[in-house]
């Protein structure tokens, strides 16, 4: 069986940055009731967002300046949730941790330690920050199934007064006709005769397609004059007018227009259409479910920062990261599987974490004097 491979975005931002110097890697961007984020963990934060949204180069900098507190705040919500699992002593098994690492090296294709520890390091990695990001993964994404997604119910009453707040609006096709035109030129002498000419003819049984290839100067007369279909509320109030009062088969008489006169026949005809519950029923759980999940994430994040000592290091996180866009389509690296920890199966015996009776985790208090940090790198003008 494998685990679950739903995580937040927020929650579940990948290691992908490129090896940095000793000296940065040192840096430390935020303290969080003691524990540290790094300006190479941030750094490969920073990256994953471009990955994932495929940034173009010319956009990277001006993106990470938009998304650079938002990022932040999903690093310090991420340790603050892994703490909090740790609090209530809860532990990933070393038996499953070894098996998301065995998966790993199959997924990838890697044989040994050793070739593992070079991939990794390749990273900018360590074994030990794989194993690490491995275990807040699967601490987070189970505490917040428990404290968040198991306390979500939707209910057929919640789901039904959803549906028809929306109904008329969203789940509601409007009516749609398929017209077929012929365009008469204005060129041609007597134009207005001649149209109506052609509309004596179509009326009196005259196919109107062979017409309308004969006789129209509109791009549709290759289609025999076919317009496809056509929602009532994407036709303008002139056309409109014109068509309600067609049946299907019906010819229009001329319509005078720009280069001409158009004639106009009704297809056919749909009725506006009703959705009924049962067909978005899903649909409207699933996003129920999704922002009350939102909802709850939020609280849940700002219970645990009310209560946590937090320390941001630095007025402005350097942006001097390189990602090539081309790395989007290749495999993930081995920091991100690390991260999803969505790639072992569960243990057999037990769950993927257990609780240990009587062990509460103890935070470290931060340092009384503030640590000092190099200034951060001047940004590249964005282009």
């Amino acid at each position: 069986m494998q685990p679950p491979r739903s995580l937040y975005v927020a929650l579940s931002l990948c290691l992908l940055a490129t090896p940095l110097t000793a000296e940065v890697l040192d840096r430390i961007i935020v303290k969080v009731n003691g524990e540290i984020l790094t300006l190479s963990e941030f750094q490969s934060r920073q990256v994953a967002a471009l990955r994932q949204a495929q940034v173009p180069p010319a956009r990277q900098d001006a993106y990470l300046r938009e998304q650079s507190r938002a990022l932040l705040d999903a690093a310090i919500d991420e340790l603050l949730i892994t703490q909090a699992a740790e609090e209530e002593g809860k532990e990933v098994p070393e038996e499953y941790l070894k098996q998301v690492l065995d998966s790993m090296k199959k997924d990838y294709n890697i044989q040994s330690d050793e070739e593992f520890e070079r991939r990794v390091r390749e990273e900018g990695l360590t074994v030990d920050d794989v194993k690490r990001d491995v275990k807040r993964s699967i601490l987070t994404r189970r505490y917040v199934a428990e404290q968040v997604e198991k306390k979500i119910t939707i209910t057929d009453v919640e789901a039904r007064a959803e549906y028809e707040t929306r109904k008329a609006g969203e789940f509601t096709a409007p009516p749609t006709e398929r017209l077929a035109e012929i365009l008469v030129s204005s060129k041609e002498p007597d134009a207005q005769a001649r149209a109506a000419q052609i509309v004596t003819r179509l009326r009196a049984g005259e196919d109107f397609a062979a017409v309308a290839r004969a006789a129209s100067i509109a791009p549709s007369r290759t289609s025999g004059g076919d317009l496809g279909t056509l929602a009532r509320r994407s036709m303008n109030a002139s056309l409109v007018e014109v068509v309600s009062k067609l049946q299907p088969g019906q010819v229009s008489d001329p319509i005078p227009t720009k280069g001409g006169y158009r004639i106009l026949k009704l297809v056919s005809r749909e009725a506006a259409r009703e959705q009924a519950f049962e067909e978005v029923a899903e649909k409207l759980r699933t996003e129920l479910r999704e922002r009350r999940r939102g909802d709850a994430m939020v609280a849940l994040t700002k219970r645990l920062r009310e209560h946590a000592d937090i320390e941001e290091m630095v007025r402005e996180v350097p942006l001097d990261v390189q990602f090539n866009p081309a790395d989007t389509a290749s495999q993930p690296s081995l920091g991100e599987a690390a991260s999803a920890a969505e790639i072992a199966p569960r243990p057999k015996t037990e769950d993927e974490f257990v609780a240990t009776p009587g062990k509460v985790r103890r935070v470290a208090p931060p340092s009384t004097s503030p640590e000092t940090v190099p200034p951060a790198a001047t940004p590249a003008a964005t282009p």
